[in-house]
């Protein structure tokens, strides 16, 4: 990118610039990027969620959770990561990593699922006392799984937000529900939650 300015009193200002780039458009969106003059490329989608660092972390999701990865090897397998060592604290990847291979000059589409929100340490209790079994699946309305329970009910869970409803399934079947509170404080030591019995 270039700026230039130039001033004279009483006579004239003047200011420019120009910035070598590229953009992007496809059925999932529009992301600009470094020029790639037609050279294959991959567009990756982090849905809904943006400011999500990419490989080096100098590309990342823009405000439609898009990112644009310019000028990879064609015919060559080329593996697009998260940087999870930049990912910001409110976000949490299910998986950091895909392969793609392109042909010269394609566009290829990658997805790679992200989870915004806070992170806590709960202990789940049902409503009869007791504590859902070791390795239980907590899940969100969307059937996305935020944390397994542990022993005791303790539970590290992902991507959460107040007054969030979860449920919480074994045997297959969803056996409780549950509710976040109105306020989360991920420094808290441990949220007791209690989990009521669909039965």
């Amino acid at each position: 990118m270039t700026v230039n300015a130039s001033y004279v009193p009483h006579l004239y200002r003047s200011f420019g610039g120009s910035m070598n780039s590229g953009m992007t458009i496809t059925s999932h969106g529009v992301a600009l990027h470094r020029s790639s003059n037609g050279d294959t490329r991959i567009m990756i989608e982090t849905p809904g969620v943006s400011g999500v660092p990419l490989d080096n972390g100098i590309i990342s999701t823009n405000f439609m959770g898009l990112a644009v990865i310019p000028t990879v090897s064609s015919y060559r397998k080329t593996t697009t990561t998260i940087n999870t060592s930049k990912l910001p604290d409110n976000l949490d990847t299910l998986g950091a990593s895909t392969d793609i291979t392109l042909t010269k000059g394609a566009i290829g589409y990658r997805k790679l699922e992200v989870m915004k929100g806070e992170k806590l340490f709960v202990v789940i209790k049902l409503n009869n006392g007791k504590t859902p079994p070791f390795g239980a699946s907590v899940r969100n309305e969307q059937n996305r799984e935020l944390g397994i329970i542990g022993e005791d009910g303790v539970t590290w869970i992902v991507g959460v937000s107040p007054q969030e409803k979860l449920s919480v399934y074994w045997n297959g079947e969803k056996q409780c529900y549950l509710e976040l509170p109105n306020t989360l404080d991920p420094t808290a030591n441990m949220l007791l939650l209690p989990c009521t019995l669909t039965y």
